[in-house]
């Protein structure tokens, strides 16, 4: 669902857009549908624009030699239970793998993945806007 805002920041109108491969390749945009819905700040759309900005998209697609498509997959924040996967990104591009001992994270975070292959571990980035100390 995305909201819209006047230049005084006055709501405006609510938009829902809707994409399902299996039915068509198009997607539906709904108007008028949720103006009374509330807004839940852990779907942000804003975090995924921001780290796609500066996520190392080519390198980290480049490690599965031979793979010929990629998803994205972002569904906001989410919770991780396993380091398996996981890489911190910075709001300057750089990523960390989690520490040593490390097994819940927690996060805006943006999957890679290779839907033909369910033997590759998606990368998971795990956005923040500050950078590494």
């Amino acid at each position: 669902m995305f909201r819209g805002f006047d230049g005084e920041g006055n709501f405006v109108d609510s938009y829902l857009i809707g994409y399902n491969r299996a039915q068509s390749g198009k997607l539906t945009i709904y108007l008028h549908g949720a103006a009374e819905a509330p807004y839940d700040e852990s779907r942000a759309l804003g975090p995924l624009a921001e780290a796609m900005e500066v996520m190392p998209l080519r390198e980290t697609v480049e490690e599965w030699e031979g793979e010929q498509s990629f998803g994205i997959l972002y569904y906001g924040v989410r919770d991780w239970y396993s380091p398996e996967g996981i890489r911190l990104l910075s709001g300057d591009g750089d990523w960390q793998l989690p520490r040593y001992g490390e097994y819940s994270f927690s996060g805006y975070s943006i999957s890679v993945f290779c839907p033909e292959n369910d033997d590759l571990t998606p990368v998971r980035y795990i956005w923040t806007e500050r950078a590494w100390p």
